[in-house]
């Protein structure tokens, strides 16, 4: 507040003030301070004024005097305390250094209070990711699967499936080098294709992995599927979709699984089934999944510069779809962005293996497109 009119806005309790209250002006001289209104004007005097602090969150200044207990003067202004008049009076001068003390305690602790609560968010900020790494490796691999059958049922009832025997085995041995050098005993690994012309696949808890049929046709040699499926099994075995979940969630329910109570985790998922079928993952979670990926090719003797040539190609149809001026279906490039920096990311980690022996891949990929497209009803 300002300084008016050689005074101090506030205001009076009195009992000749209507309703016993108003507004004023504030003045201090050399033996008085001084309340003017237009209704009243009185006088407290300096000798023996007592001075607190009160009112919602302390921001208001008191003026009393033991002679005068029906009146009391108050300000927000806290400049009237450095008034000069008040240094004359030792007693006066005294209350007003405790006065300021104490407003001068109020806002420390009104300080140290906010920064009190940015430790304990910033603390629960950085608890949250090792607690959550932590309760995701207490989850039962049975609670990880039922979470993905559950899901694969959702996804059935808006989708079709490829159901054949024959389409089924053929993935099955292309894909089996890789689930047998991952050997994973925690994961029992189920492949599905889906009749869906979008360039996607993605990965669901307990190692259940759908491929769209767009993605299997597009490819050139079957360096490319295994690539993107090798990707795929990264972010299962490195559990990114209960990650995710859990990241979303309250720190309250983290830290209720960690010791114990998984009752919240379990409806955190349930209540999450279409967010897992539309995940799209961190930028850290892609580069992992990369790079492991990238590894498990590499114990499987095959070439993993097919990812890269696979993402490579989205890319390359992504530019082609917007010279065009239309949309293509090319969903992978939404849920797993193939950015240049992860490109080169990738490449540094093929490059880096040196030259390998990669045996070739024995499968016929063209018989098995022609039997897709057979199977899907395409042709």
């Amino acid at each position: 507040m300002k300084m008016l009119n050689n005074g101090y806005k506030g205001g009076a309790f009195h009992p000749q003030l209507p309703k016993g209250k108003a507004g004023g002006i504030i003045s201090v001289s050399g033996a008085a301070l001084e309340f003017r209104s237009e209704n009243l004007s009185f006088q407290l005097p300096l000798e023996g004024l007592e001075i607190k602090i009160g009112g919602t969150g302390g921001r208001l200044i008191f003026f009393s005097h033991p002679d005068h207990p029906e009146k009391t003067v108050y300000s927000r202004n806290q400049k009237i305390l450095s008034d000069p008049q008040f240094k004359s009076r030792q007693m006066v001068q005294r209350q007003r250094k405790s006065a300021q003390l104490h407003l001068f305690k109020q806002r420390a602790w009104a300080f140290f209070s906010c920064m009190l609560i940015l430790v304990i968010l910033s603390s629960a900020y950085l608890l949250k990711d090792p607690a959550v790494s932590l309760v995701v490796k207490r989850l039962p691999p049975d609670f990880e699967n039922s979470l993905g059958e559950n899901f694969i049922k959702q996804y059935r009832s808006t989708h079709d499936f490829i159901e054949s025997t024959v389409v089924e085995e053929k993935l099955n041995h292309l894909v089996k080098p890789l689930i047998t050098v991952i050997a994973s005993n925690r994961y029992d690994f189920k492949f599905y294709i889906v009749q869906d012309s979008s360039l996607n696949a993605f990965a669901l808890p307990g190692g259940h992995i759908v491929i769209n049929t767009g993605l299997i046709l597009s490819a050139s040699r079957s360096e490319e599927i295994l690539g993107v499926i090798a990707h795929e099994i990264a972010h299962v075995t490195r559990q990114h979709g209960v990650r995710k979940v859990l990241e979303s969630t309250s720190l309250y329910i983290v830290l209720s699984g960690l010791f114990g109570d998984v009752s919240g985790i379990t409806a955190v998922f349930l209540s999450n089934g279409t967010f897992l079928l539309q995940q799209q993952f961190s930028r850290e979670f892609e580069r992992e999944a990369d790079l492991l990926a990238v590894t498990y090719l590499n114990r499987t003797a095959i070439d993993p510069s097919g990812l890269y040539d696979f993402f490579a190609k989205l890319k390359e149809k992504e530019a082609a779809a917007k010279l065009g001026g239309f949309s293509e279906s090319i969903t992978l490039l939404s849920t797993h962005p193939a950015t240049d920096r992860r490109m080169e990311s990738l490449q540094k980690a093929i490059d880096e293996k040196g030259d390998e022996s990669y045996r070739p891949v024995e499968f016929d990929l063209k018989a098995f497109q022609a039997l897709l497209y057979e199977a899907s009803g395409d042709i």
